[in-house]
């Protein structure tokens, strides 16, 4: 796989232009690249003033920003982030869609998906810090008991989350809609209850109200979502987008990188208390000699 130092700097994307430069930038060129980043949605309706006053800088500093990225100027650098906004917004059917009628045929298809799908990994950094991801899993062996919910198309991630945390020695059980009469496990949340959502549109009514009932009892609630724009927004102690716009279908990306952040999550929550984690890995170890589990 290519890094973005790799890449002809003519087919990088605004995120990754802003990160082959993050680390040489002024304090106030740090300012405009995190504004622009994190509300560049909102950006590609900018005039130079909006973009100068949104960013605390001059619109002198902005236009200069922009050339520093490789861009003419400010309106050069807000096409490509017209561009990524609109190259994201395409659902799957349209990708497959295009892949399908490709000149070049399916092979082209398929390596157009592979690199949509890199694309997405190497801008994830930008949606999910890696600090928010250790301070997050720093909490987790805080709690007594931890509920992972999952609906529908993330029960398997719930399942994948829940499974790799007990690993690691955590008290975890998965809630899906094969977890039937869900009331008892309302009942036992409290403040001593970490929920974890795994969430993608088209957000389940039942993974909803379970996730509001355990707050409403105290639990600590956290989202693994395709974007913020869900409707436990208001409820979440943690917050984990993994995409910024909410797609209505099986958005390959979005699984992707839905499965890299969880990932993390289990590793940093692992590495809080490598002790623990050693302990447990040695159980299983110890299981498996007497019960022959793995072949």
């Amino acid at each position: 796989m290519e890094n973005a130092g790799s890449l002809p700097v003519e087919v990088l994307s605004f995120f990754q232009r802003i990160d082959g430069v993050y680390a040489s930038l002024t304090t106030k060129q740090a300012a405009i690249a995190d504004h622009l980043g994190s509300q560049y949605r909102k950006a590609v309706f900018y005039t130079l003033a909006d973009a100068a006053a949104a960013t605390g800088a001059s619109e002198a500093s902005v236009i200069r920003f922009a050339r520093m990225l490789g861009y003419d100027g400010f309106s050069a650098m807000q096409d490509a982030m017209r561009a990524y906004v609109a190259e994201s917004m395409r659902s799957t059917v349209d990708r497959f869609q295009s892949m399908a009628t490709s000149p070049d045929g399916p092979a082209a298809g398929w390596e157009r998906l592979i690199d949509q799908s890199v694309r997405t990994l190497q801008g994830l950094p930008y949606l999910v810090a890696a600090a928010s991801v250790k301070e997050f899993a720093r909490t987790i062996g805080s709690y007594s008991s931890v509920a992972i919910v999952g609906f529908e198309s993330t029960a398997g991630f719930a399942e994948y989350l829940a499974y790799y945390l007990s690993r690691a020695g955590f008290a975890v059980e998965t809630i899906s809609e094969k977890t039937g009469n869900l009331f008892p496990y309302v009942r036992k949340a409290g403040a001593g209850t970490l929920v974890i959502s795994v969430m993608v549109a088209r957000y389940p009514r039942m993974a909803i109200d379970f996730c509001r009932a355990c707050r409403e009892r105290g639990a600590t609630l956290a989202v693994v979502s395709d974007t913020a724009d869900h409707p436990l927004v208001q409820d979440v102690a943690f917050q984990f987008s993994v995409a910024t716009r909410r797609s209505g279908a099986m958005n390959l990306e979005i699984q992707v990188a839905l499965f890299a952040a969880l990932q993390m999550i289990i590793l940093e929550a692992g590495m809080c208390d490598v002790k623990k984690t050693k302990a447990a890995l040695a159980e299983l170890e110890e299981y498996d000699t007497d019960f022959r589990v793995f072949s």
